[in-house]
């Protein structure tokens, strides 16, 4: 075994067990809050889930952009002055973003609550823009180590003070608290870790703004296509919680904070693979890419298997939740969906440098979730149709932006894109009209049906796999 081999293993050991202990973390965090609070302020701390994830909007780019130029470069070979001076006016920038923010919401909201949660949001945006400043630098500059410990440490220490309080307390306030002070040490300890690029002699401000405003046109696209793509599942939350209650968005939200539990596992790999596929030959990438599809597809179609038992945990544990459960049979689909977007097609389009696709891709999907969430939320008044809707929109992404890679890859799927959805369409039918047992049995059958169709192409696949291990 070569030691490219070595590292590549050496690195996915890092990644992928530091987010299956976030996995397991995140399963814990996800069955322990909604049991402590009561369903009115699992709501009001799922609301400052979602907005808080739209904070990377305010970096502009800046941040996607330094991500794309550093990839596949080593830490040493990186321009510490420009690096560590863009970040004192990243910081000043972001600083001033959070008091202009912090005085609109004192002007124009009068709800306390939504107060709270935006001013913490606020608060919370520039700690997590720092940190992902950090986490751009190790990842894109292969520091898999320190880039897997940083990723997860916060998760360890929030939950460690969170059972702590919810043993005492039961309020929003607090949890959302203790999420951003976790975020704050962990933050810190990030700067620690590239404090020689932090403490390198500054570059003139005549100098550095030129990179700056390049790294924001080169990290544009990248950032809008990002919040695009939050958005396709924030507007059927932001439209359920306005038609219904904050209690069915919270219902809603935790289904869908457990189907992207999962991804949470199938990111650590795209972690690895961006430096990876940027330093291969263009000539490799598309048979590269047809065999970790026939690998990756297969094994997000066998995830499948767990949400029966899934689904019977959740009802037993938190009885409260037992009627939106429901829903889990049609939103848990899109962990394959995702899943493949993350890891398969984002990480090839910014590999070739493709981030237009990406953002068309998304605002695509944002478009059909408007227009189809509008339609089910405000006309039908259907929370089925919503949650139905929600998955068309992931998918027709998902397609949309495979069909336009292959494409330039010159591969052809068109067959194997049919035959996915039909046994996603069996999976999703035979949940909501049969019984969890009955349910399972027909997917399994249908399952297995497709492993032997694809039994060939696996097999060469994995064999690819070890000849690539070899070189």
């Amino acid at each position: 075994m070569n030691e490219k081999t070595k590292l590549i293993i050496k690195n996915l050991n890092y990644t992928v067990s530091a987010n299956f202990i976030v996995l397991l973390i995140y399963a814990i965090l996800y069955l322990i809050i909604p049991k402590f609070l009561d369903l009115e302020n699992y709501g009001l701390w799922q609301l400052y889930v979602l907005y808080s994830g739209y904070v990377g909007f305010f970096h502009f780019g800046w941040l996607d952009g330094i991500y794309l130029k550093l990839a596949g470069k080593e830490y040493d070979d990186v321009n510490k002055k420009e690096l560590g001076t863009q970040f004192w006016y990243f910081l000043l920038f972001q600083s001033l973003i959070v008091l202009f923010l912090i005085c609109l919401i004192s002007i124009f909201i009068k709800n306390e609550n939504f107060i709270l949660i935006l001013v913490l949001t606020a608060i919370s945006l520039i700690i997590v823009n720092c940190k992902q400043f950090v986490l751009f630098i190790l990842q894109s500059t292969n520091r898999i180590k320190e880039y897997a410990t940083l990723s997860r440490t916060d998760r360890y220490l929030y939950i460690v003070i969170l059972f702590i309080y919810l043993l005492n307390f039961d309020s929003f306030l607090g949890v959302i608290v203790l999420d951003i002070i976790s975020k704050f040490i962990m933050m810190l300890w990030g700067l620690y870790v590239i404090q020689d690029i932090l403490f390198s002699p500054r570059e003139p401000f005549k100098k550095i703004f030129p990179v700056i405003i390049s790294n924001i046109r080169v990290g544009s696209n990248l950032m809008f296509s990002n919040i695009a793509s939050l958005l396709i599942t924030g507007i059927t939350r932001i439209f359920v919680e306005k038609v219904w209650d904050i209690k069915t968005f919270g219902q809603l939200s935790l289904i869908l904070s457990i189907s992207n539990m999962f991804l949470t596992f199938i990111n650590a790999i795209g972690v690895v693979m961006f430096p990876m596929l940027r330093k291969m030959r263009r000539s490799q990438l598309p048979s590269v890419y047809l065999n970790l599809r026939n690998i990756f597809v297969p094994i997000s179609y066998l995830a499948l298997i767990v949400y029966p038992a899934v689904k019977i945990i959740l009802k037993f544990w938190l009885p409260q939740y037992a009627e939106s459960l429901i829903y889990m049979g049609i939103l848990f689909p899109i962990i394959i969906f995702e899943g493949r977007m993350s890891l398969l097609i984002m990480t090839y389009l910014k590999t070739i440098r493709k981030e237009r696709i990406i953002l068309i891709s998304n605002l695509i999907g944002l478009l059909m979730a408007i227009i189809l969430t509008s339609i089910s939320t405000f006309i039908l008044k259907s929370l089925p149709v919503t949650v139905l809707s929600l998955l068309i929109c992931i998918m027709s992404r998902c397609i949309f932006s495979e069909i336009q890679l292959t494409r330039i890859l010159k591969i052809n799927i068109t067959i194997d894109i049919i035959v996915e959805v039909s046994l996603v369409s069996v999976f999703i039918i035979s949940n909501y009209y049969f019984s969890t047992f009955i349910a399972f049995f027909l997917y399994l059958i249908f399952l297995t049906i497709y492993i032997v169709y694809k039994k060939g192409n696996i097999v060469k696949a994995l064999q690819f796999s070890r000849r690539m291990m070899k070189y």
